[in-house]
């Protein structure tokens, strides 16, 4: 009851009494925090667009024009998850302080530890609500907001550092290209931490990008109505596939026993796959919506392509088409939440010794999610293809690259075993639960992981047998060049 009091939402009446409506209506039941959620989305398109058409090339000056933003963003964050918004707002006040007092060699290591601190508590108090309170009680997951929030904030201090403490020729791409050369006022901060534009679900918005539009002197010039249009439509579109889809194909019926047992393995593969796309649909559904409100203020235009038409792609979370298409772990991974792999390699990967970057990376990844057992088996499971891939892509992919027969038959093999992969490995990120994700696993016989680390174990096996060959062939020059002098005279 104490987190539910916090939580309270300001939004509350008028989002039940929708859902009521809708449920007269139609006759389906909807989800008032979920309802919550999509309204405020289509509330942000509309202060988008009055941003975009009204404040921003109006004569306010950037103060007010940053407030505007601010204030909507507050409000938003507010009326959601009310007095939760204490947590980054101390947060905020704790790294400003840091950044003023502190060398920012220090400042920013210390903010990074505040900013996962904060989520960990918001992580908790979820997992505490979710196996102590009634369903009646249970509220929504406000971690969402939680994890965009800390995204801003780590994303922010390491670029700042980057952009004041390190030398330009020793950053990565990604790091030069969003290093903050001049401390930022608190209302630069305070407006990048809690504008409204993704403040609830994201995508991530990195500083520099977020005040480039403040800056334009025409901020008309670039007008994104197709795009906003067309991810406004598609989203909406993916929200009511979710909707729909996660009532028909319930994905918690994958570790059911009744249905396990009752069902053949080849149903039980397809109702798999289709359930965990109804899922997917919830994720593209608020991204491009998302996505939609960003390109409405004039933020995520990238250039053009080589038609001429305009790209509005500088903030786009999600490629759907790469993601359902994908032939590879890789290709599906860099194409889904783009915008959070873009973070990890900001804060995490481009900062790691070449060793560790890739387990860590994954760590950081598991623990922004949050501290449900699912979260964990499945980054686990999933860095198991991840090291298979690599593996096979190094030693045998060339081989198969050849010939338009077999490079087709090779997308085909690889696609199958990409879906059937991700499949298999995200189950326990849906499921959250030990027991049900362990249920799931044990019902097919552990047959992903085991296939996965024989995998890996024979390859690692074959990789050190080309090594030492490769090896031997550098120490006995001679054979090398009699193997040459053979082959020229065949």
């Amino acid at each position: 009851m104490f987190l539910k009091s916090i939580t309270y939402k300001k939004m509350e009446i008028f989002v039940k009494g929708l859902a009521f409506l809708i449920h007269r209506v139609t006759g389906m039941s909807v989800s008032p925090d979920q309802l919550s959620i999509l309204v405020s989305l289509l509330l942000s398109l509309n202060g988008a667009l009055v941003f975009k058409y009204i404040i921003n090339p109006s004569d306010l000056s950037k103060q007010y024009k940053l407030a505007f933003t601010t204030i909507l963003g507050v409000w938003l964050f507010f009326s959601n998850w009310g007095w939760i918004i204490s947590i980054p707002i101390c947060e905020v006040l704790i790294s400003y302080l840091l950044f003023k007092f502190l060398p920012i060699e220090k400042a920013y290591k210390w903010v990074f530890a505040i900013s996962m601190t904060g989520l960990s508590i918001g992580n908790l108090l979820i997992v505490y609500t979710k196996y102590n309170a009634l369903p009646s009680e249970f509220t929504a997951d406000f971690t969402g907001t939680i994890m965009v929030m800390t995204q801003r904030l780590t994303s922010y201090s390491c670029s700042l550092y980057d952009g004041l403490a390190v030398k330009e020729e020793d950053l990565s791409d990604a790091r030069k290209r969003n290093a903050i050369k001049k401390m930022p006022s608190f209302v630069e901060f305070f407006s990048y931490m809690f504008n409204f534009f993704g403040i609830l679900v994201g995508p991530l918005v990195f500083y520099n990008d977020f005040m480039k539009v403040f800056e334009e002197k025409n901020s008309s010039k670039s007008v994104a109505k197709a795009p906003v249009v067309r991810k406004l439509v598609s989203g909406l579109t993916m929200v009511v596939i979710f909707v729909l889809g996660t009532r028909i194909f319930d994905y918690k019926l994958n570790a059911d026993g009744d249905f396990m047992e009752s069902n053949p393995l080849w149903f039980r593969l397809g109702f798999l796959y289709i359930s965990l796309f109804a899922v997917r649909a919830k994720y593209y559904g608020v991204w491009l919506l998302g996505d939609s409100i960003f390109n409405a203020a004039g933020i995520g235009f990238t250039g053009f392509d080589s038609s001429g038409t305009e790209l509005w792609d500088g903030v786009s979370n999600i490629n759907i088409p790469e993601i359902e298409l994908a032939s590879g772990l890789k290709s599906y991974i860099d194409n889904w939440n783009i915008m959070t792999v873009k973070w990890i390699r900001l804060v995490s990967y481009d900062r790691l010794p070449v060793s560790v970057r890739t387990i860590a990376s994954f760590g950081l990844s598991a623990f922004w999610h949050g501290f449900f057992p699912g979260y964990y088996i499945m980054f686990a499971t999933c860095h198991i293809y991840v090291l298979v891939q690599r593996k096979w892509r190094r030693m045998y992919r060339a081989r198969f690259r050849t010939g338009k027969w077999r490079r087709m038959a090779y997308e085909v093999v690889t696609f199958l075993i990409t879906q059937l992969s991700i499949a298999y490995s995200v189950v326990p990120f849906v499921l959250l639960e030990w027991t049900a994700s362990i249920k799931f696993y044990s019902s097919l016989w552990y047959s992903g992981h085991v296939i996965g680390l024989f995998s890996l174990l024979l390859l690692s096996i074959q990789s050190s047998r080309n090594e030492d060959s490769a090896k031997s062939k550098v120490q006995n020059p001679k054979n090398i060049s009699n193997g040459y002098h053979t082959a020229k005279m065949d």
